[in-house]
């Protein structure tokens, strides 16, 4: 009976594997087959005690023989059931598996400098004399791989240096030839322009001619579409939406792309109409095929919850050629040490009148400030209720319902400091660059 319990647990637990459950559920699970089988075994002992006293007994013959099947019938059950299959038949240890190494914030290269041989002079140049002397951690960690060829996917916190990270590897590889060799996926208008930007300053150092081009939404769609036909930029940054619209229109020819890049994957996902545009696009147009694929694909994210999952999801569905190396250089405070937290408990009617309070009560000591609400909140009439404490206008809105331009506009006059308040909804939390 004891045996059959030792036996039984770790089948259970075994078994219980098969659809890679929470840990909570695998524990109750465990534990009710466990319970069986204890159970099995102390009324067998039990009736081992009591045999002599029963031996002529057929109530004792009866309750034996039941022990009995209904103990075989538990082991055949749990050895009959079917064997997992797919993405269930992977193994949930950590050893088997993760099949490429883990890489964790570290210093390979001091300098940019460190890199020279891997890396061209005209880019190491051009980012020096854009104040990027010294990697971040991340961007020590991501180089080298990424010069290499591998597909990635990099976890590091906002405002670690992710877009530097992947843009100098990516505009190491580009060639002058007039086709589109490189493509970063962002999930929001404002992060495509600010990537884009950066990239055009970096390629602008190029003894060769290097075209960017920003695929953003409501931005000269023909004039666009008219560039991309007649000379194809080697470097495309844009909007998921946006760059879906052009390959269903058979616009943007993507034969000779070598490098996908998906920024900040976690929000691509996370909103369903970028999450289904994303879908498609990595189901067809950015598929690899069968055999002889030669792209490489990074994906890059502040956090993405079960990565691991992720990794083989990846080489599954054919989005990279072998399960993405992972670069952690995600710090474990997830709050930046120059900011704190502090909470002001409230009846929810007095909410704002609590944010004014508290907004006038710092007012001195605040030289901008950023306040993200919730979609569904009466955006404008809390603009309209905070006007008059760090500014006399009301504070500038940033929100997925306001038009191309009053967005760019809002965060031109947060950014050159004309208002020193930002009303945001989360669109404004993902890797906006303000000082």
């Amino acid at each position: 009976g004891f045996a059959g319990t030792l036996w039984l647990a770790p089948l259970a637990e075994r078994q219980t594997h098969r659809r890679q459950p929470t840990k909570f559920q695998t524990g109750w699970r465990s534990t009710i087959w466990s319970s069986l089988a204890l159970v099995i075994a102390m009324l067998t002992i039990v009736q081992k005690m009591t045999a002599p006293a029963l031996a002529h007994c057929h109530i004792h013959r009866r309750r034996t023989c039941s022990l009995f099947f209904l103990y075989v019938a538990l082991s055949t059950a749990m050895l009959i059931r079917p064997a997992p299959s797919g993405l269930a038949a992977l193994p949930r240890s950590n050893s088997a598996c993760e099949c490429r190494p883990v890489l964790s914030a570290c210093t390979p290269h001091s300098t940019f400098g460190d890199a020279a041989n891997e890396m061209p002079c005209w880019l190491l140049a051009r980012a020096a004399a854009l104040g990027f002397h010294t990697p971040t951690p991340v961007q020590s960690s991501s180089v080298g791989p990424l010069l290499n060829g591998e597909d990635a996917l990099i976890l590091a916190q906002t405002g670690s240096g992710k877009t530097l990270a992947y843009l100098l590897p990516l505009l190491a590889a580009l060639r002058p030839a007039a086709s589109v060799q490189a493509l970063v996926l962002l999930p929001s208008r404002e992060l495509a322009l600010q990537v884009g930007q950066v990239a055009r300053r970096l390629a602008a150092g190029s003894p060769e001619r290097l075209l960017v081009m920003a695929l953003l939404d409501g931005s000269g769609a023909r004039r666009q579409r008219r560039w991309i036909v007649a000379q194809p930029p080697q470097l495309i940054v844009g909007n998921v939406q946006q760059v879906d619209a052009l390959l269903e229109a058979r616009l943007l020819k993507l034969n000779s792309l070598q490098t996908l890049v998906i920024d900040e994957v976690d929000a691509c996902v996370g909103e369903s109409s970028t999450r289904d545009a994303l879908d498609k696009l990595l189901a067809s147009h950015l598929s690899l095929p069968s055999a002889g694929a030669s792209r490489q694909t990074v994906f890059v994210s502040a956090s993405l919850p079960q990565h691991k999952h992720f990794r083989r999801h990846c080489v599954q569905r054919r989005w990279c050629r072998s399960e993405p190396l992972l670069v952690d250089a995600s710090a474990e405070a997830r709050v930046p040490l120059q900011l704190h937290h502090s909470m002001a408990v409230c009846l929810p009617a007095k909410r704002l009148s609590a944010l004014r309070a508290l907004l006038r009560h710092n007012e001195r000591s605040i030289d901008s400030a950023i306040l993200f609400v919730k979609p569904s909140r009466p955006l404008q009439r809390m603009v309209e209720a905070l006007a008059g404490i760090l500014d006399e206008s009301p504070p500038a809105l940033l929100s997925e319902a306001s038009s191309v331009g009053r967005r760019a506009e809002a965060l031109r006059s947060f950014r050159d400091g004309t208002r020193r308040l930002l009303v945001s909804t989360p669109i404004g939390a993902r890797g906006i660059d303000v000082p």
